[in-house]
């Protein structure tokens, strides 16, 4: 946090995206998450780092997003 704080401030940023993927090996293999809750999880770690974010950056736009694959190969991109 003291480093995404200090880049922010720095670089004078108003805008933070965040997006957590479909199927992220680094929850299911190295976090042991099994897939049927392994969305559920990644949304709330998401949302728990965007409520932290705007507490020491009340100015600051944090928006937060899934990243779903489509049948068709095309990415969408849900928010949150």
């Amino acid at each position: 946090m003291e480093q995404l704080n200090f880049l922010i401030k720095s670089h004078e940023i108003e805008r933070l995206v965040s997006i957590t993927h479909q199927d992220c090996a680094f929850y299911a293999d190295r976090m042991r998450i099994a897939s049927q809750p392994l969305e559920v999880q990644q949304r709330e770690d998401l949302q728990k780092a965007a409520e932290r974010i705007r507490s020491f950056a009340p100015g600051l736009s944090v928006e937060a997003f899934f990243a779903r694959k489509q049948p068709d190969g095309t990415i969408r991109f849900e928010p949150f």
